[in-house]
């Protein structure tokens, strides 16, 4: 016997089906939840970990936005400059109000804070040595810790209340600026020579020859020199000096070659590379650790700074004298006295108004933006106490330590100011 099922139930079962698989299609092509793909900005690591207010600072880590305005970072609260960025890697510039503390970065909107304090660098300056009777111009560590002082005459080495003449009277006297190396020479520029005095007072001419001048490269007394107004030198003891146009580099062989500038005298005011380049009278100069000379071109009120390939450029000055602190061709200078190198590659310099009685102690950092760290106004006193207190008169030389302390010839006052920072 054959079973029917009715038409009906047919339908009514056909329609089940249907909706059954409808279901079943509906509920695997459902959509899944969202899956959280954005990547956080993070903070690896920041060299250095401490420094003073103006001092830059190397960020790594990732997904940094490469927009420099899409980033903002700031020193326990202060918003610091960026100055470039990539995706791995930004460089800041510590504030000048920052207080040691995190470091946070909001980039693109997403925010990451250091796992470690950045530590501002404080200064309290104190005296150092007290001297009368000489008039001390230029201070110089040696790498044996001795500090050497001069006056254009004679070199003294210079203990706290104490100073005595180490060398005396070279065969030409009022030189300026002179140099002391890592084992304890000293070396005199003579106008057309340069003097080496070493440890044991031996005196020889490393290079050049007295009372000779002129402009010849070549080595010892085959090489003719003029006259340098400063004699900086690197790690390496390599010495600059300061020709008539040009940048001479004066091996400890006593080998001078020119790496700036011309050789027939023609100043100006050209940046570029090796000869290309011209210069006004230069005063004053320092050597970085990483081996860039910086030099005080006083004719066009700039600071210059020259590779070891001998690229020129100017990194602050716009030819106008003035104390105004700032970047690049914002910052102006009057007349600083000297230059030296921390060793963290920052320039400090000592500046001064002497008609107006206005003394400055300023630091230039890598990427030529200016701070004033130490004021004055008096030439009769100073005040001594922490940077921001503390005071100038008459700055003249500055020299660091091997421990990074820093000191001021404070002329006015007729004392050497010890800076010790924390």
């Amino acid at each position: 016997m054959r079973n029917f099922y009715p038409a009906k139930a047919i339908l009514n079962f056909v329609i089940v089906a249907a909706f059954s698989t409808l279901i079943i299609s509906c509920s695997k092509s459902q959509p899944k939840p969202p899956v959280n793909t954005e990547v956080p900005v993070t903070i690896n690591a920041f060299v250095p970990a401490k420094g003073l207010p103006n001092t830059i600072v190397t960020i790594t880590g990732t997904n940094f936005s490469t927009i420099v305005a899409n980033n903002t970072v700031t020193f326990s609260g202060v918003i610091a400059k960026v100055n470039s960025v990539t995706a791995s890697q930004m460089v800041v510039t510590v504030p000048v109000t920052a207080t040691s503390g995190k470091i946070e970065i909001v980039s693109d909107g997403k925010k990451t804070v250091s796992a470690t304090n950045f530590t501002v660098t404080t200064g309290t300056m104190n005296d150092y040595a007290i001297y009368s009777g000489i008039e001390i111009d230029q201070i110089k560590f040696d790498g044996t810790g001795r500090m050497f002082g001069a006056d254009g005459t004679n070199v003294y080495e210079i203990k706290p209340g104490a100073q005595q003449v180490y060398y005396t009277k070279p065969p030409v006297s009022n030189f300026t600026g002179f140099a002391a190396d890592a084992t304890g020479n000293l070396y005199i520029p003579l106008g057309s020579a340069v003097l080496k005095v070493s440890p044991e007072k031996n005196v020889s001419v490393l290079a050049g020859t007295i009372n000779d001048g002129g402009i010849i490269d070549g080595t010892g007394s085959s090489a003719k020199l003029a006259q340098s107004l400063d004699l900086p030198i690197d790690a390496s003891g390599n010495l600059y000096y300061l020709d008539a146009a040009c940048v001479r580099k004066i091996t400890p062989a006593g080998v001078v070659t020119t790496i700036a500038g011309n050789k027939t005298g023609d100043r100006g005011y050209i940046d570029g590379k090796g000869n290309v380049a011209k210069f006004g009278v230069m005063t004053r100069a320092a050597v970085d650790p990483a081996g860039n000379l910086y030099v005080v071109d006083s004719d066009h009120f700039r600071i210059r700074k020259i590779t070891s390939e001998g690229e020129v450029s100017t990194v602050i000055g716009n030819g106008l004298f003035g104390l105004t602190d700032g970047e690049g061709t914002n910052a102006q200078m009057f007349g600083p006295q000297s230059l030296v190198s921390d060793k963290e590659g920052n320039i400090f310099f000592s500046d001064a108004d002497f008609e107006n009685h206005l003394y400055r102690i300023r630091m230039l950092n890598k990427l030529g933006q200016v701070v004033t760290l130490i004021s004055g106004n008096t030439i009769s006193d100073i005040v001594n106490g922490p940077i921001g207190i503390a005071t100038t008169s008459r700055p003249l030389g500055l020299a660091f330590d091997a421990n990074g302390n820093l000191y001021i010839v404070n002329s006015g006052v007729h004392k050497i100011s010890k800076v010790t920072f924390n």
